[in-house]
């Protein structure tokens, strides 16, 4: 930020010669940030600091529901939940992200390289856009993972991590099964929102972004108390209530960073259209972002063999439950989960193999230090 490195503030020349705090401070003020410092880095500085706050409201807005609203028990539920179900966030999920990022930035700068020299960016754009399919697609395969058969071993799971209390506790299991599919929602808004940070040029970008996580967290303030306070007359309320509430504003999340990267893709793809990078609700933008998301999603018939599954282990779970002998149930429950997984996992590698083939291999072939399409 600061320009002149080893040396002191360079005043102005009539600041020098004058009384300093004068009615003049503001202009002075500016003059000298602008004489030392780099107002495009400032200004980006400034722009980061925003959004960290906004992100810091939105990260501890749960917290604050719960202490306004709930007893200690519900906070209680809720931290055991979130601590158990944030162990996959901080080890799978922000590890992908953070790799996810560098490769869009690298992608990014490869395309900004070839614009400037006059070589065809066509193929690296493409190529961009395969691998944030790609990065997408199998972070949102690992949260489908937690939300179809993770929600359904959360009884099992307490039990061994912490003992018959809590997983004898319907509450519990309940709270750490809205977890378990929120996972899901994060995972996609995780990985989309790396890409807005790794391909973001300008501090207007950034703003805009910033802007979108603020008014998300005041959507999340209005509708968490609702669903925490009355959402129990519909069984979503306390704990699952407020699990719920973060899903709605972390699918919020994810929408508008597809909608960015709609707009990013035109924007590079479409020469000609510059109104793209100031109108992100553009139509072209619109469609574009919508079949992104829709190429993100798993096959057909995967996604048949997920709910199929989803509902026999949610059945099987139910009887679990309800059932005298907890060992000899789970047993059977678990026999049922390897079985569904591993019959949905066999589909997803017959639907998938092609396009995850060819967009890995084109994700790893190197030519000169630059990614290349083969």
């Amino acid at each position: 930020l600061y320009r002149n490195k080893g040396s002191c503030l360079q005043w102005p020349s009539f600041v020098k010669n004058s009384v300093r705090g004068d009615h003049k401070t503001l202009s002075t003020v500016i003059l000298i940030i602008k004489r030392n410092f780099d107002t495009t880095a400032l200004r980006l500085s400034i722009y980061f600091s925003l959004q960290s706050i906004f992100k810091h409201i939105l990260t501890e807005g749960d917290r604050i529901v719960l202490t306004a609203l709930v007893g200690t028990y519900d906070s209680g539920v809720y931290a055991m939940a979130s601590s158990y179900g944030g162990m996959a966030s901080r080890l799978i999920f922000q590890p992908l992200e953070e790799n996810g990022r560098l490769l869009f930035l690298h992608h990014h700068v490869a395309i900004l390289e070839a614009r400037e020299g006059g070589d065809a960016a066509r193929e690296l754009i493409e190529q961009l856009q395969k691998t944030y399919i790609v990065m997408v697609k199998c972070v949102l395969y690992i949260g489908l993972i937690f939300a179809v058969y993770g929600s359904n071993f959360t009884s099992i799971l307490l039990h061994l991590l912490a003992g018959d209390r809590w997983g004898s506790n319907p509450d519990a299991a309940a709270a750490l099964s809205s977890f378990c599919i929120y996972l899901s929602i994060m995972s996609l808004n995780g990985m989309t929102e790396a890409f807005v940070y790794g391909v973001a040029e300008s501090g207007k970008e950034v703003a805009s972004l910033s802007i979108a996580h603020g008014v998300i967290g005041f959507v999340f303030y209005i509708i968490a108390p609702t669903m925490v306070i009355h959402g129990r007359n519909y069984g979503v309320g306390g704990t699952i209530g407020l699990v719920l509430s973060n899903g709605i504003c972390m699918a919020l999340r994810a929408t508008y960073s597809f909608l960015f990267a709609g707009n990013y893709f035109c924007k590079y793809q479409d020469a000609k259209i510059k109104e793209l990078r100031s109108n992100i609700i553009s139509l072209r933008a619109l469609k574009k972002s919508f079949r992104l998301f829709m190429n993100t999603l798993p096959e057909v018939p995967v996604q048949l063999s997920l709910c199929l599954s989803f509902i026999m282990m949610k059945r099987s779970k139910e009887r679990l439950l309800t059932a005298s002998s907890f060992s000899v149930e789970a047993a059977s429950h678990l026999g049922l989960g390897i079985s569904c997984f591993a019959v949905t996992a066999v589909m997803a590698f017959f639907c998938e193999r092609k396009n995850f083939g060819k967009s890995i291999q084109a994700l790893f072939s190197r030519r000169g230090g630059k990614y290349k399409m083969k």
